[in-house]
């Protein structure tokens, strides 16, 4: 009985004791700016109900019973509302106003975020997409053996019907400038080609690079260098050491704007200088063209001695690639897709990601396989955002050959 009283009275102790503690926290006081303004309106403020705090935005605030103090960090006034009103501790003293009112000396209010945009519906279901080709005769074989098959799949891809026509060299990109940004024109085509229409002196075209987004890089095929089966050149170095030893005198020839890109960015890189002939005119030493232009003369006619390309070419085994022997020269004629600048990044991103899967399909592999691998034409796909840095970068190199 004693035990039990004993431990009675310590639980009492203890009770009594956290009371005490309870009773002695202080109360919630306004502090420096809030207390001076407190001081000048208190049956405005009202009693406080919390202490000082910052809030989220940097500014101190103290909840009253009346409503709320406020040092707001933006202007570096002491302020309190009720809902309704605000009184701030200004340059002559304390004033009050409306909330939706504001005095002369106040920072302004900050402007509302604007609303995020409503999300792009592309594409509407049953609306055609057009497509679009714009090539030359230069692109025969990819055009009229990929492209058309390529308008099927892609309608299955985006879910609405497609529509296909072939506009020849520039009629095709002279339709660009026409077009409404809206993602429901594609334009197939040939970079090179495009980039050498529009640049100067550009005779006869309506469009220049502002006019082009690029949406995705499809298809590639390489330059390769090749001399006739006849030449004492066995490899590529042979051909490069010959040259310098006969600065001027080596016989190349540039028929269309890729072709000299190809000739004076390796006469750079290898350090040589050879005699440019007029397009389609004289005999060469060394041939700079596109693998499938040599296809019927490989087996009798040339001899490939390097791909200028990345990486090898599957239809050309065994040769190598200018990179691997030591020349930083890569120049391939690329095919892809292109909508009119200024169409949403997102509806850019939509095509671009629909190219992408129409080309991991089996029927798409299946027509690549058939159509241009024999022609020595790879597949490979870039997205709108590397597919414009490539295009930049080969337009400058364009530029800068003084095409």
């Amino acid at each position: 009985m004693k035990r039990c009283c004993l431990v009675l009275a310590a639980v009492l102790i203890g009770i009594m004791a956290l009371a005490g503690v309870a009773v002695a926290q202080p109360a919630p006081e306004f502090r420096l700016g809030f207390k001076a303004l407190a001081d000048q309106v208190p049956r405005v403020v009202g009693t406080p109900l919390e202490n000082e705090h910052w809030g989220a935005n940097g500014d101190s605030l103290q909840q009253t019973s009346n409503g709320l103090m406020a040092w707001r960090k933006v202007d570096n006034w002491t302020a309190f509302t009720n809902g309704s009103s605000t009184w701030i501790n200004g340059p002559t003293g304390v004033q009050s106003r409306t909330n939706d009112e504001r005095f002369d000396w106040e920072a302004p209010t900050p402007p509302s975020s604007p609303p995020p945009p409503a999300p792009v519906e592309y594409p509407v279901k049953g609306k055609i997409v057009d497509l679009i080709v714009a090539a030359s005769q230069e692109s025969y074989n990819f055009v009229m053996t990929l492209t058309f098959p390529s308008a099927t799949m892609l309608e299955k891809e985006l879910g609405t019907p497609t529509r296909m026509m072939v506009k020849w060299g520039t009629a095709g990109l002279n339709e660009l400038p026409k077009l409404a940004p809206d993602g429901y024109t594609l334009v197939a085509l040939s970079t090179a080609e495009s980039i050498a229409a529009y640049q100067p002196p550009a005779y006869g075209v309506s469009f220049a690079r502002k006019d082009f987004q690029p949406v995705a890089m499809v298809a590639v095929e390489p330059m390769v260098i090749a001399v006739p089966t006849t030449s004492r050149y066995m490899t590529l170095q042979e051909a490069i050491d010959s040259a310098r030893l006969n600065p001027g005198k080596i016989r190349v020839r540039a028929d269309n704007a890729l072709q000299r890109l190809a000739i004076l960015e390796f006469q750079k890189a290898a350090g040589v200088q050879f005699a440019i002939g007029q397009p389609y005119l004289g005999a060469m030493d060394i041939e700079f063209q596109l693998v499938s232009k040599l296809l019927p003369r490989i087996k009798s006619g040339v001899r490939v001695l390097a791909v200028m390309d990345q990486q090898e070419n599957p239809i050309l085994p065994g040769v190598k690639t200018t990179q691997s022997l030591g020349y930083n020269v890569n120049v391939v004629q690329s095919w892809g897709y292109a909508v009119r600048s200024g169409t949403p990044t997102e509806i850019v991103n939509t095509l671009s990601q629909a190219i992408k899967k129409m080309m991991g399909s089996a029927d798409y592999k299946s027509a690549e396989a058939a159509k241009l691998a024999p022609w020595g034409q790879v597949p490979r796909y870039m997205d709108a955002g590397q597919f414009t840095a490539y295009w930049d970068e080969m337009d400058a190199r364009f530029k800068s050959m003084g095409q």
